[in-house]
């Protein structure tokens, strides 16, 4: 059994993804700041970056392309590190209702991420229906709680939908 020296891990945020050369195996990539702060960045960046492999255990429950919290560690070689804890990050969603005189929408906010039901201004089925925003909302692993929010969602949606069918019999 490796004995791990506590100094040597260092935890940061990564995104995985499948490597180009087999297709199979996860690898994110880091790149170290003036200050010596790990930061994950993305293979195409211009940055000096070195190249993280989530522990065989880990990345048989990892989930590509999702953000997660991890403590890595250098690999032997130093080439790259090991990330040998990893926990999806999930972020807390703020429901934000629109309803003015002429604009009706509701708006789904986690991490850096909006997702957003309009139904008057919206181009795609998953932005000016419900059902699209639902089926958006339900593939997203990154939201807290996601059954409430959810719900708080769909509250929020019928209402706005029902005013802003209202407004447009009247507008006609």
């Amino acid at each position: 059994m490796n004995v791990i020296n506590r100094k040597q891990m260092i935890k940061t945020r990564i995104k995985f993804f499948k490597s180009e050369k087999d297709g199979k195996t996860l690898v994110g990539y880091v790149t170290e700041n003036e200050n010596g702060v790990y930061r994950g960045c993305r293979e195409s960046s211009p940055v000096k970056k070195k190249v993280v492999i989530p522990d065989v255990c880990l990345a048989q429950g990892m989930v590509e392309n999702a953000l997660y919290d991890c403590t890595i560690k250098p690999m032997n070689s130093g080439e790259g590190f090991i990330a040998v804890e990893a926990s999806l990050c999930q972020f807390p969603a703020i429901i934000d209702t629109t309803v003015t005189a002429n604009r009706f929408k509701v708006a789904v906010r986690f991490g850096n991420q909006e997702i957003v039901y309009d139904p008057q201004f919206g181009r795609e089925a998953s932005r000016n229906t419900v059902e699209g925003v639902l089926d958006v909302l339900s593939s997203r692993n990154d939201i807290r709680d996601k059954d409430k929010v959810t719900d708080a969602f769909l509250r929020s949606a019928n209402m706005v939908c029902a005013l802003y069918n209202d407004y447009r019999r009247h507008q006609l």
